[in-house]
């Protein structure tokens, strides 16, 4: 009878020591996914960001080109009798919209939601300190897997938001590019007429 009570106790004592290792690897995970959720909010707020001075770059580019709009229509009016009269009767370049604040607003209501990491419900006492442990792993995997799903859900913003991105990012080398061409001839034609 001894020895059935004290095989039993080992037992207990071993199944003791291995659940607290597994529940430490758990906790170290636990820590691990709290962090990386930390991490991936704070990619998604730095998103946020680019996307807002991408929209603001893009306006900057509208102003120039509406400015030098003008400045041609300017510079055709003094060039000859001709072309002041064709300036009479043409309308003047329109002005961009002031959409930065339009863009800034849809920017920040796109903007994903910080989350918060899982956080461990609290241990309730149980009888037996094997089924403690036991409940305290479920606990700890519970947070694990809230972690993860919200990992998964970050990771999935992060990518529609880069794709959007890189489609902003072509669309202001275009915008350069026509504003530099559009600079140069501005140029040659301030050089002709001085």
């Amino acid at each position: 009878m001894r020895r059935e009570k004290t095989a039993e106790q080992q037992e207990q004592v071993q199944l003791r020591q291995e659940g607290k290792t597994t529940t430490e690897l758990l906790k170290q995970a636990c820590r691990d996914a709290n962090a990386s959720v930390e991490v991936g909010n704070d990619t998604n707020t730095k998103l946020s960001k680019q996307g807002e001075q991408m929209s603001s770059m893009s306006n900057t580019l509208d102003n120039i080109e509406y400015e030098l709009k003008v400045s041609d229509r300017i510079m055709k009016g003094m060039s000859s009798w001709g072309g002041m009269v064709s300036s009479w009767f043409t309308s003047a370049p329109k002005a961009p919209k002031e959409s930065k604040v339009e863009v800034v607003k849809q920017e920040r209501q796109r903007r994903p939601q910080e989350t918060k990491p899982a956080k461990p419900a609290p241990l309730e006492k149980k009888s037996s300190p094997v089924n403690e442990d036991r409940d305290e792993d479920d606990r700890l995997l519970d947070a694990l897997h809230n972690d993860l799903k919200i990992m998964k859900s970050q990771a999935k913003t992060q990518r529609e938001v880069i794709k959007e991105q890189n489609t902003k990012l072509d669309e202001l080398v275009k915008k350069n590019e026509a504003v530099t061409q559009h600079m140069r001839s501005t140029d040659r034609k301030v050089r002709q007429m001085l």
